[in-house]
């Protein structure tokens, strides 16, 4: 049997960190519309699937929607738009990874980011982490306009 791999290549969601402190990919419960947390995109990229993975337990009826949102500038809102949503739903889903893969072609470069954004909070605090899955496209570098080289 002849196994075929793709050049697929999993990015983590890294949660906001206080001032001066460290992310982690653990992600919490946050309030509705907050970011949860970000992934920077380090090579020009299309993206293939959307994943988070459920931690906690949790069969609250108040079920947490998390929007993953493709940001051409890294930092702001500016411009930005939704790649697609997960829902979990009312059902303990602890141990699953719930995916969605884009209804349309979705390319990133450097200096963009997909940030996390709570649309709905669980009625229960559920620690999940999550990720998207992209194919990388070569590209020279140098014909990215928002990657400068360093002196």
């Amino acid at each position: 049997m002849t196994v075929l791999y793709n050049a697929q290549i999993p990015l983590a969601v890294v949660a906001r960190a206080a001032a001066g402190g460290v992310g982690a990919e653990l992600l919490g419960n946050a309030a509705a519309t907050t970011v949860a947390g970000t992934i920077r995109i380090p090579f020009k990229c299309e993206v293939r699937q959307l994943q988070v993975t459920i931690r906690g337990t949790s069969t609250h009826a108040t079920v947490m929607v998390v929007n993953f949102r493709n940001r051409p500038t890294a930092g702001t809102a500016t411009g930005d738009s939704s790649i697609g949503t997960i829902t979990k739903l009312a059902s303990n889903q602890q141990g699953k990874t719930l995916y969605k893969n884009p209804t349309t072609k979705v390319t990133m470069s450097p200096g963009s980011e997909i940030a996390l954004v709570v649309d709905t909070a669980n009625g229960d605090a559920v620690d999940y982490s999550a990720g998207v899955i992209v194919e990388q496209i070569p590209e020279d570098p140098a014909n990215i306009t928002a990657m400068v080289a360093s002196a």
